[in-house]
């Protein structure tokens, strides 16, 4: 189950993004399992994962959950709702007359 997070709470670094970008295709995962796939797609230190996961983890963006003797991690919230807060927190930054052709620029681009 997700919580209702605003996007003050949402405090996600491009490098957690990565992580939390496996965990939303296919968690539950392990610590190993995490790392094997961002090591699969990024080229990046073993450690820098296990700090990202511990980092998000500390946030409450993820929880740990055990399964059969095993520490398995999943999301806190939903990929859509990370998403609509992260577009709402780009739409709040853009003038409010700018806004309609963004979302044409998006729609054209998409």
């Amino acid at each position: 189950m997700t919580q209702q997070l605003s996007i003050q709470d949402l405090n996600i670094s491009d490098s957690e993004w990565e992580v939390m970008r496996v965990l939303w295709a296919d968690a539950p995962l392990t610590s190993r399992e995490i790392i094997d796939r961002v090591l699969d797609i990024l080229d990046w230190k073993e450690g820098t994962v296990k700090s990202l996961i511990n980092r998000l983890v500390n946030k409450e963006n993820i929880q740990k959950i055990k399964t059969d003797k095993v520490l398995k991690y999943k999301p806190s919230i939903s990929e859509l709702e990370a998403n609509r807060l992260k577009a709402d927190k780009v739409f709040d930054s853009i003038c409010t007359k700018e806004r309609g052709s963004l979302i044409i620029h998006l729609v054209d681009t998409n």
